[in-house]
């Protein structure tokens, strides 16, 4: 766990592999919300591509005691640009496109 921890600190370009990993992993309560800080501090840095991964780590390990702080690091951490996307593709599933549809559900407001 210490290591996965080192390359998630180290490069967030591994960030979706390596959340796959720990959520394969069984971990001690206290090493699960150091995974979790460092992962809501990796938000910001994460690709678009990746946040589907981050959100569902997070929302899968929030409890009681870290929902506020988890739920305030999407919050602040997810790119306003996303946000903007939604409209875009909102258009051409009114019309109808498969693709488009497809897309739609790629998109999450929280």
């Amino acid at each position: 766990a210490q290591t996965l921890r080192a390359v998630l600190a180290e490069d967030t370009r591994f960030l979706a592999c390596v959340l796959d990993a720990f959520g394969a992993l069984v971990l001690e309560e206290e090493t699960l919300a150091e995974v979790c800080e460092t992962v809501m501090g990796a938000v910001g840095a994460a690709n678009v591509e990746d946040l589907p991964v981050v959100i569902r780590f997070l929302l899968q390990h929030m409890t009681p005691s870290n929902a506020k702080p988890t739920l305030l690091a999407l919050r602040t951490g997810m790119p306003l640009d996303l946000l903007g996307s939604t409209a875009v593709v909102a258009a051409p599933v009114a019309a109808g496109l498969a693709s488009a549809r497809q897309a739609s559900g790629e998109a999450l407001v929280l």
